[in-house]
């Protein structure tokens, strides 16, 4: 038998059944059994203290890896800024130089040019170069307050969750 909470909680539960049948036959509850609830009931505010500190443990993880996310995403950002001016300095050496590339004794560093469209004023597009998008989703909150009203939505059912509160 595991000290997790639910074999604590299933042990303290079948102790209690046996208390019961003491008290149905009208006999004495045994001292040993009263010990034993003690202790389980012990065990188990135990395990619930540390499963609430891990619990918490686990939420300051999540938001310390938030801010780390946070850290890394202004590295990255840094990282482009290098990456641009590296480019605009290659840029400007190759045109003081009059040239396409510039050999190094292992990498090149060349320049090429590229076509992009700028899009200066999206309102004054003429619809046939204009691609539409659509999202259909399920407005929920919706469907939600109709089903409670009692009122038929195809396709959907009102759901009761049970959720574990950690205090």
């Amino acid at each position: 038998m595991g000290d997790n909470l639910l074999n604590l909680t299933e042990n303290l539960k079948s102790v209690f059944f046996q208390v019961q049948d003491y008290e149905d036959r009208k006999e004495a509850v045994p001292e040993d059994l009263i010990e034993i609830i003690n202790q389980l009931v012990d065990r188990q505010a135990d395990k619930v203290d540390a499963v609430v500190s891990f619990y918490r443990r686990c939420d300051s993880e999540i938001d310390w890896l938030k801010g780390e996310i946070e850290k890394i995403k202004i590295q990255v950002k840094r990282y482009e800024r290098i990456q641009e001016r590296l480019e605009y300095i290659s840029g400007a050496a190759l045109l003081a130089e009059g040239t396409k590339s510039i050999e190094g004794k292992i990498n090149k560093i060349a320049s090429r040019k590229t076509e992009f469209v700028e899009i200066l004023d999206q309102s004054m597009i003429p619809n046939e170069y204009l691609r539409i998008k659509t999202t259909i989703e399920p407005d929920k909150e919706r469907i939600k307050a109709d089903l409670k009203k009692g009122l038929d939505v195809p396709g959907c059912v009102l759901k009761v969750k049970e959720s574990v509160n950690f205090r």
